[in-house]
């Protein structure tokens, strides 16, 4: 989300993201392909959405982001509100 925030902020006319529907049916996640092996393994359509939410999504970037988690597309949608376009 920290990214999002930064591009929304900034004015960016857009934001692009890959979602993956998880074991839950009605939750689809906002998944990186970075995400560290070490933290999460498998298929993201054999995770439920509570053990997506403990992985950490920006620890591999820098430190500074090591507590982001992987927001779902309803949380990206919400947050973005009509303020830029959501390339999915």
């Amino acid at each position: 989300m920290a990214a999002f925030k930064c591009a929304v902020e900034a004015g960016c006319d857009g934001i692009e993201l890959d979602v993956h529907r998880c074991a839950q049916e009605s939750s689809w996640s906002f998944t990186m392909s970075s995400l560290p092996h070490h933290q999460w393994s498998g298929l993201v359509s054999d995770a439920t959405l509570p053990e997506l939410k403990r992985l950490s999504a920006g620890a591999w970037y820098d430190k500074e982001f090591s507590g982001e988690k992987l927001p779902t597309l309803e949380e990206v949608l919400q947050f973005v509100d009509g303020r830029a376009i959501v390339n999915v």
